[in-house]
């Protein structure tokens, strides 16, 4: 396991030359298992749903990055007013804490960079241990159980800041 250095931690917004490395972890046998959907990802499909995503108005992807190593990404993807978070952790990162830090620092900076406040929501089958961890570790509030995509899953919610009215 890796030592985790907190002063060297960064975010920033993925990019197109992001691309191999999204695919990389995509495709990570754990990150597969945890996942709604399990079956390998394509390098065509993937290229293609990267593009769109980087490129929309709806979707947010970042890369938490330890001394300048990417260590894992988040994705806010906007549906009917709410955005629902995607993220996994490099393989070399896992057990040291980071989905906590990704989950916190990647909805700060959602926040900020969203045009307007939405309800920030997490889906986690309820075997991914590590995951709802670190949701409730990094201060989300579980909003319900309930099946999702055919799984049962807790939904958690960012107490920050939401939509008015």
């Amino acid at each position: 396991m890796r030592e985790l250095r907190h002063e060297l931690l960064t975010m920033r917004r993925a990019q197109a030359e992001d691309m191999l490395t999204y695919f990389r972890w995509a495709n990570d046998s754990a990150v597969r298992q945890n996942s709604y959907t399990s079956e390998p990802i394509p390098l065509e499909s993937h290229k293609a749903w990267f593009e769109r995503k980087v490129s929309s108005h709806d979707s947010f992807l970042y890369i938490l990055e330890h001394g300048g190593e990417p260590a894992g990404q988040i994705r806010f993807d906007i549906r009917d007013g709410v955005a629902h978070i995607g993220f996994s952790i490099d393989e070399a990162w896992r057990g040291c804490g980071l989905g906590t830090h990704l989950l916190r620092y990647g909805t700060e900076m959602f926040q900020q960079d969203a045009s307007e406040a939405y309800p920030v929501h997490g889906a986690v089958k309820v075997e991914n241990i590590p995951s709802l961890k670190a949701f409730a570790a990094a201060g989300f509030h579980v909003l319900a159980e309930a099946i999702v995509e055919g799984e049962q899953s807790i939904v958690f919610i960012y107490p920050g800041k939401q939509h008015e009215g």
